[in-house]
């Protein structure tokens, strides 16, 4: 209940999110150790199709495999990732094989998210930037966790409030101070099983798993906190809809202006 109500539950939920994370390490790993980039395109292939399994071909999972299926085919063709491009062709890929998943809540939050991250983070963070003559890397990342919470937050309002009938007010701090504990704990974990069944390395899964275990005890801290204040959610009639549907042609709007 209090992950709910501090508006966290992709954080539990097995998404498009956990995926991202694990195979973005992968992918970079695998760019430090293989220069041809056919071997590394097959692994990443094999990767993606492997670790989607695992976590059980959801929709948002599935969304999120396309998007990386894509990016790993991507220099086959000596092309640079488009991530909105991808995301389309995921969504389109999705609803030709399961064209029920556009009722699907999962699915349309996991889609939503990730379109204000690749499309209206990256112009309102530069924008910023540029605006007020952001020089350091900190607070470019500060700035890049807040807006992927926010706009994240705004262009989900229309299903959150169609589905829930509330919206979590400290969703965007919540999300601020536990991002980096979860990414952190998730690669923790990944890295200490795959070294637990290695024989002369398993040793090193030990710490691993601490680093998780004491992540994990500080999100459920910070989310016990944030659940434990006056006010944590708001809730809003069925009319709020088609404020938050102006809101985001708003946004869109100003970025095309």
């Amino acid at each position: 209940n209090n992950v709910k109500t501090t508006g966290i539950s992709h954080i539990i939920v097995v998404s498009g999110m956990h995926l991202s994370i694990i195979l973005s390490s992968v992918f970079l790993l695998l760019d430090k150790l293989f220069y041809n980039k056919y071997v590394r395109s097959a692994l990443s292939l094999a990767f993606v199709i492997l670790i989607s399994g695992v976590c059980g071909f959801t929709m948002s999972v599935t969304r999120a495999g396309v998007m990386f299926v894509i990016m790993a085919l991507a220099p086959l063709f000596s092309r640079e990732n488009d991530s909105l491009s991808s995301l389309c062709t995921a969504v389109v890929g999705v609803l030709i094989s399961a064209p029920f998943a556009v009722v699907n809540v999962s699915f349309l939050l996991s889609v939503m998210s990730t379109l204000a991250i690749v499309w209206a983070v990256p112009f309102y963070t530069a924008f910023v930037k540029q605006k007020f003559k952001i020089s350091s890397k900190a607070v470019e990342i500060l700035l890049n966790i807040v807006f992927c919470s926010v706009f994240a937050m705004i262009f989900t309002l229309p299903i959150t409030v169609k589905t829930f009938g509330f919206i979590s007010v400290v969703a965007p701090l919540t999300n601020l101070l536990v991002t980096y504990p979860v990414m952190l704990a998730l690669i923790c974990n990944v890295a200490a099983m795959l070294l637990s069944v290695i024989p002369v390395l398993n040793i090193l899964s030990y710490p691993l798993f601490s680093v998780a275990n004491y992540s994990a005890r500080f999100i459920i801290f910070i989310v016990n906190k944030m659940a434990d204040l006056p006010v944590t959610v708001a809730v809003l009639p069925k009319s709020f809809i088609v404020f938050s549907l102006v809101l985001i042609a708003l946004i869109i709007a100003y970025m095309y202006i």
